[in-house]
């Protein structure tokens, strides 16, 4: 156990070496603690855990950006404009992936990165 939380022990302080990802474990403890209904974000959990945690089943499906996820990712991690991610990331509570895409914010990034959506 990191030595923060041996020195600042706190109710709400959560880790676990088990999970691979912060994603997966948020998700967990605030499921498990606090009575949070996770089912309408499982799968951005599952894609958040699978990134997060680098856990890949290949080399070449965590670069072809096959997936709205991936896609995703890459304008939150390299959206030119300043603001872009909390816009992106506000609107991921309310829409599945596949719609998140293919909003007009998150699509100008991924077409001039050359990672849009084939049906877009």
């Amino acid at each position: 156990m990191p030595s923060i939380f041996r020195s600042y022990p706190g109710k709400n302080m959560y880790y676990d070496p088990e999970y691979k990802s912060c994603t997966k474990l948020i998700a967990t403890v605030t499921k498990e603690k606090f009575g949070f209904d996770t089912k309408p974000l499982m799968d951005l959990i599952h894609w958040g855990d699978i990134i997060d945690g680098a856990q890949f089943p290949t080399a070449q499906s965590a670069t072809e950006m096959a997936e709205p996820a991936t896609q995703l990712a890459l304008v939150i991690e390299a959206a030119p404009e300043n603001g872009i991610p909390a816009q992106i990331i506000k609107e991921l509570a309310y829409r599945p992936l596949a719609e998140m895409v293919k909003l007009p914010i998150v699509a100008k990034f991924l077409d001039a990165a050359g990672a849009a959506p084939e049906d877009h």
